[in-house]
C-alpha cells in the first residue's frame, strides 16, 4: 500500500501478454517512480527512496513512518521492475540495480525473532520490539503480518527463518488466528 505498486501492475500485465499500450513509456514511468517522490502527493513515487537506496532499507530514525512496510514493498516493486526489464531485453547494466534492491528485504530480517523489524541508520534493530505492535514501522499491520511480504523470494525467506524457525513461525501464526484482538 505504501510502495510504488504501479510497477507490479505494469510488470504483471506485460508478463501475462497484455498489449495495446506503449510499454516503453510505462517502462520509463516505473523507473521514474522508483527513484522519486511526487512533489505534492507523497503517496506517489517512493517516500524515502534516497534512504532506501543508501542503506538498503528505510531506517526507523529518519522521520519516515512505515519504514519496514515501505522497504518490503519497495523490494517487491524492484523485483517487478527487474523482471519486466528482463522481459523487455533491457541491458543488464540498466536493470541490475533493481535485481540487487529486490533483496533489500533481507536487511530488516531479525534472526533472533525470525521476523522483520525496524532498523536504525547505524544498523541496530529498534528496541524494544513487540511483534504484535501495530506500530510506526508498519502500515495497518505489524511484524507478524509484514514478515511474510517477500512474495518474490519465498524460498529465501524460509531459508532465513531456518526450518525450525519457519515451523515455529507457522505454528505461532496458527495460534494467532485464535487470539482475541479486541
Amino acid at each position: 500500500m505504501v510502495g510504488n505498486n504501479s510497477a507490479s501492475v505494469v510488470a504483471d500485465a506485460y508478463l501475462k501478454g497484455l498489449r495495446g499500450y506503449d510499454i516503453e513509456t510505462l517502462w520509463e514511468a516505473v523507473l521514474h517512480g522508483a527513484n522519486s517522490v511526487h512533489p505534492a502527493v507523497s503517496s506517489t513515487g517512493r517516500t524515502g527512496y534516497q534512504e532506501y537506496n543508501q542503506y538498503g532499507y528505510i531506517p526507523c530514525d529518519v522521520r519516515i513512518t512505515q519504514n519496514v512496510a515501505r522497504t518490503l514493498e519497495y523490494a517487491y516493486n524492484d523485483w517487478c521492475i527487474y523482471t519486466l526489464g528482463q522481459a523487455l531485453n533491457r541491458p543488464q547494466e540498466e536493470i541490475a540495480v533493481y535485481g540487487q534492491r529486490a533483496m533489500n528485504y533481507k536487511n530488516l530480517f531479525d534472526p533472533e525473532h525470525t521476523l522483520m523489524r525496524g532498523k536504525h541508520t547505524d544498523g541496530t534493530f529498534r528496541t524494544p520490539f513487540h511483534p504484535t505492535d501495530w506500530s510506526r514501522d508498519f502500515t495497518e499491520g505489524n511484524s507478524w503480518h509484514y514478515s511474510w511480504s517477500v512474495f518474490h523470494d519465498p524460498q529465501c525467506l524460509i531459508d532465513l527463518m531456518g526450518v525450525h524457525g519457519f515451523s515455529i513461525t507457522c505454528w505461532t501464526l496458527s495460534l494467532l488466528s485464535r487470539v482475541p484482538w479486541g
